[in-house]
């Protein structure tokens, strides 16, 4: 372990040896950690993902089977984690290894409503809920600094990138009774099913940002982006995922990066 931190050690001295001696092309590099606030728009995956704060609320039993009924206790979703390490090549042009961690504990799915009489005293109502997901896109970005970078730190980016996507959905029965016209609902209920599917897609990544200095070796970001991921479809699925053709997110983001 010891040799592993000293081999370490002794490549970033020389690649900091080699940055200060290449001034006027390699600059230095960078890894910066962050956070955004995201949502997904677009399709059944963007109304079922999309941003959501602060969203108490409890099914109100009126069957007007809308998907705002259910019970949710979501303080803010998705919650995002931002890395991203690169080097800066000359004054207008940095290339970075950008990831996030998103998830996502509050989706609102296509309810799929189906009812019926189980005997003379019960009936069922069966929806979609505890809809969920995660995500981890990954991308290789180019980003040019127009105005040089140490003049105006404003950016264009483009990258290309692999997100591994997990989502998961289970179907619930709810059971109740009838008596005199009058519903006596949340009897009890239960899942009578549970859908899960992982996969890797391949997409881009266009977004727009600026640098402003903190102090000595730190810098922050602030970064506008959107990413768009191309969907496997599967007709016979449930989960959002595979009922819509395209995963866009949009990002307000910000890091703190530290340079070397």
């Amino acid at each position: 372990m010891k040799r592993e931190i000293i081999i370490c050690i002794i490549i970033i001295f020389f690649a900091k040896i080699s940055f200060t001696q290449h001034r006027g092309n390699l600059t230095g590099g960078f890894f910066g950690i962050g956070t955004s606030l995201s949502s997904y728009v677009g399709g059944d995956f963007g109304s079922t993902f999309q941003l959501r704060f602060f969203n108490y609320h409890n099914y109100n039993h009126d069957y007007n089977y809308n998907n705002n009924n259910y019970n949710s206790n979501s303080l803010i979703s998705p919650i995002q984690l931002d890395l991203s390490g690169g080097v800066h090549l000359s004054s207008n042009l940095s290339i970075a290894l950008e990831t996030s961690f998103i998830w996502h504990f509050d989706g609102s799915p296509r309810r799929n409503y189906e009812s019926g009489e189980l005997n003379n005293d019960y009936y069922y109502l069966d929806r979609n809920d505890n809809s969920s997901m995660f995500a981890v896109p990954i991308f290789l970005s180019i980003k040019y600094f127009p105005f040089n970078r140490n003049i105006i730190p404003f950016y264009l980016s483009l990258g290309y990138g692999r997100q591994y996507i997990k989502e998961s959905l289970d179907r619930i029965r709810e059971i109740y009774t009838y008596d005199y016209g009058y519903y006596e609902y949340n009897n009890y209920e239960y899942p009578i099913a549970s859908y899960s599917s992982s996969e890797w897609l391949s997409g881009y990544k266009l977004s727009l940002g600026g640098f402003y200095n903190l102090e000595n070796i730190l810098t922050g970001e602030l970064e506008l982006r959107f990413t768009n991921f191309i969907a496997n479809r599967k007709n016979d699925s449930p989960l959002a995922m595979h009922n819509s053709p395209n995963i866009f997110n949009i990002a307000l983001g910000t890091k703190v990066y530290f340079n070397f």
